[in-house]
């Protein structure tokens, strides 16, 4: 298994366009994610993400309205408020919303802290067990 955090990079730059394609073909067709997420645990638990938050930096990530509801919570926002802040339409789906970046990474993420932290396991599949960037 690669754990190479700089050739896991060099990897998803190169691959941008298929990884983002195969994503998008599992969402359409309603795969289950659990059997992806066993090889994604089994990284996450040799990863520091501290060491790179390359995650947050590369990855583009779909808000559903229970994620958007759970961030509003965690902030003291209205949803709304979080969609016009915090959120950019997908640029395959006008309809739907994805985590808005910075030149940085997420809109979230302060170095290699995500402030938002408590609420990454909705967006993200993140399991509390497998993530190693403590709470801010």
């Amino acid at each position: 298994m690669l754990t190479d955090l700089a050739e896991i990079r060099r990897l998803t730059a190169a691959n941008q366009a298929e990884n983002l394609a195969f994503q998008r073909h599992l969402a359409a067709h309603h795969y289950p994610a659990e059997p992806f997420r066993i090889p994604s645990r089994t990284v996450e638990k040799q990863i520091d993400c501290m060491a790179c938050a390359n995650c947050c930096r590369q990855t583009q990530v779909g808000l559903s309205s229970p994620d958007i509801g759970a961030i509003a919570r965690y902030l003291a926002i209205e949803p709304q408020e979080v969609i016009r802040r915090y959120t950019t339409p997908d640029p395959d789906d006008s309809r739907a919303k994805v985590l808005r970046h910075t030149k940085d990474g997420f809109v979230f993420l302060d170095t290699n802290l995500c402030m938002a932290y408590e609420t990454r396991r909705r967006y993200t599949g993140a399991q509390d067990d497998t993530m190693s960037i403590p709470p801010t």
